[in-house]
């Protein structure tokens, strides 16, 4: 039995699978292409839509500063470029540019204010979607074309991740995941056929990550923490340094997970 819980813990029901790595990160076509960026204004907001053929999921994002830009990383194969250079702009964004490298694509918003905003993000069938509220964090209601999942959590959990932290285990780690309101379930599952082998957590409903999409860890079991924000739940992914079957304890209590995760027995 891979759960346990210690008595002050109410622990849900999770079952730890093993999933192959097709199966989870599937819809990996040869190349993309971007057809085109569009820069919609409203008062209060403005939406940026990549125009990709076929529809892209995965995303990165960052806000470099010095000066003021909001980095977003499309990876994958892309193939290449009509434009390099969209002349759109409004209050926020002077010009938004486009560079591809070998393994993903990178669209930059120069922006016109060192104030960092919090994109809402989703993919729909016209491409990727970024929403951005110029003032504070928001969720509006999802267009035509979202996945009917996401509007059903996003109506039951609109939520925030708090903090991600890694604490040494003599023969593993320990990841306590921090919320800032009680969760609504979630699923383990291990994907073995990557190198490096990944443990993933999936939380269901809609939640914000306003941290890094991309944290390296001190640690000799776990090499980073991906987190990715998804319509119907967010996804921790966890780049394991060691081969095997990670065992895994995990406990819950309200606005908190902790994953105890450790090597193998041999």
């Amino acid at each position: 039995m891979l759960c346990c819980a210690a008595a002050a813990w109410a622990q849900p029901t999770y079952a730890l699978r093993d999933v192959a790595s097709e199966d989870v990160f599937a819809g990996s076509p040869a190349s993309y292409a971007l057809k085109g960026i569009t820069l919609e204004d409203a008062p209060g907001e403005f939406t940026v839509i990549f125009w990709t053929d076929p529809p892209v999921k995965a995303y990165h994002y960052a806000f470099p500063r010095n000066p003021a830009r909001l980095a977003i990383d499309l990876p994958g194969k892309w193939k290449k470029l009509d434009k390099r250079l969209y002349r759109q702009e409004n209050d926020t964004v002077s010009r938004i540019t486009v560079t591809r490298h070998p393994d993903r694509l990178r669209a930059t918003l120069h922006l016109k204010t060192q104030q960092i905003f919090e994109p809402f993000i989703y993919d729909s069938i016209k491409g990727l979607i970024f929403t951005i509220k110029k003032a504070h964090l928001f969720m509006k209601p999802l267009p035509e074309g979202v996945k009917a999942t996401a509007a059903a959590s996003q109506a039951a959990v609109d939520g925030m991740l708090t903090d991600l932290s890694v604490e040494a285990l003599p023969d593993g780690f320990r990841l306590t995941v921090s919320l800032d309101q009680a969760h609504a379930g979630y699923n383990i599952f291990r994907i073995l056929d990557e190198h490096p082998p990944k443990l993933v957590l999936d939380l269901n409903g809609v939640w914000r990550n306003p941290g890094e999409t991309v944290r390296e860890v001190e640690n000799d079991a776990v090499q980073r923490l991906r987190v990715g924000e998804h319509p119907a739940y967010l996804r921790i992914v966890m780049d394991l340094a060691f081969e095997g079957k990670p065992v895994v304890e995990a406990t819950a209590e309200g606005e908190k997970i902790v994953l105890d995760v450790r090597r193998p027995s041999t």
